[in-house]
């Protein structure tokens, strides 16, 4: 399996890691993102604390659950797409983290039922895409870009430890209607901006002339979220 992957992927080294993914190029609808800016500095603020149970939701590459697990105890990263899966335990085998990484297929939490975390870690796609647009797995997040945050949101302290967290990179077009929400769900919020990013829907159109899109499309403003499962300020 990882002689297959090596003739077709590209080859990232980060973080003292070897990562495996689809070549950046590549509008397969279940493409698996190459590592990118925003994957770096989320894993650069990771509240992974040493013997942490961690959940990588959507882990694509694994790439956040590879760095995740130098501190944490066991690593559980989840996908619904065969191919991250795939490639994801390619990256767990090549970096010899059998014992600290279980790479799960499934949706969101599905494949783990019943069970709690110290940290939650997610990415998912996030990118507003109108219904007649082609776009990758990776990145789809549906009409208004947030279809995927908003079930992660409203989960997350089922799979939470008292006083868990959880870390969430997404688009975030209304910051009170996201503290609205993550309250509902007894969730405290804290918001970092980590800049800009063009869809990658648009991406794809580059050079195509297609007066078609709209132009506050052509730049999401992109945020951590650290959320916290109980009441009072995160630590």
């Amino acid at each position: 399996m990882m002689l297959d992957l090596l003739k077709i992927a590209q080859v990232w080294r980060c973080k003292d890691l070897v990562v495996l993914t689809d070549l950046a190029r590549c509008e397969d609808r279940d493409a698996v993102f190459p590592v990118c800016a925003e994957n770096i500095m989320f894993a650069e603020r990771l509240r992974v604390h040493e013997g942490d149970r961690v959940l990588d939701l959507g882990t694509g590459s694994g790439f956040l659950a590879l760095v995740a697990s130098r501190t944490a105890a066991i690593v559980v990263a989840t996908d619904i797409n065969p191919r991250a899966v795939r490639f994801a335990r390619a990256n767990v085998a090549l970096n010899g983290l059998q014992e600290r990484i279980d790479v799960r297929q499934g949706d969101l939490f599905e494949p783990v039922p019943g069970q709690r975390f110290d940290c939650i870690l997610a990415n998912p796609p996030f990118e507003p895409t109108p219904a007649n647009r082609r776009q990758c797995v990776h990145s789809d997040g549906g009409r208004s870009g947030l279809v995927t945050t908003v079930r992660i949101l409203a989960r997350a302290a089922e799979h939470l430890v008292d006083g868990g967290i959880l870390q969430l990179l997404t688009y975030v077009p209304d910051a009170d209607a996201l503290d609205d929400l993550a309250s509902t769900h007894y969730l405290k919020l804290r918001i970092e901006s980590l800049g800009k990013t063009r869809p990658t829907w648009v991406r794809m159109q580059a050079g195509s002339g297609d007066v078609g899109v709209d132009p506050s499309a052509r730049e999401l403003p992109v945020y951590l979220l650290t959320l916290q499962s109980r009441r009072g300020p995160v630590q």
